[in-house]
């Protein structure tokens, strides 16, 4: 008798170790990290968000990128020549760009990143000042 109680007891630890170690670890494919909000009020989880975009070869990659709000998007500035990212229009009928003051970087030299987090909806087109002709994009923020 005592034999089987030692056995049942051993598969009942061994059925909660189960359960808790499948309900703690994340599995292939789940959703984005997410933290807390920092208020610490009850409500849903803020989600941790970055989207890369290469600068190389006079482009920006990808050219359209669609994230979500809350979403940081880090530039990484790889190519040969010094580049910037200015929020604003390339106006093709003017052969004009127009900087709209939402974001820019300065002057990013080869290796220097630059991030910027869309809390927004809405389209953002950006170009590169030194290189407006050659070097322009879109951000959509859904």
């Amino acid at each position: 008798m005592r034999a089987n109680g030692v056995v049942l007891g051993v598969v009942a630890l061994l059925a909660v170790t189960a359960s808790a170690c499948s309900s703690s670890s994340p599995k292939a494919g789940s959703s984005p990290t997410t933290n807390t909000p920092a208020s610490g009020r009850a409500g849903s989880p803020t989600p941790v968000l970055n989207q890369r975009i290469n600068i190389t070869n006079f482009a920006f990659t990808p050219a359209r990128l669609t994230i979500r709000t809350n979403t940081t998007v880090i530039w990484y500035q790889q190519g040969p020549a010094e580049h910037t990212v200015t929020s604003g229009t390339d106006d093709a009928t003017t052969g004009t760009t127009k900087p709209d003051g939402k974001f820019s970087s300065g002057t990013l030299k080869v290796g220097s990143t630059f991030s910027k987090t869309f809390s927004q909806p809405g389209a953002y087109n950006y170009y590169c000042s030194i290189h407006p002709k050659q070097m322009s994009a879109l951000i959509v923020v859904e």
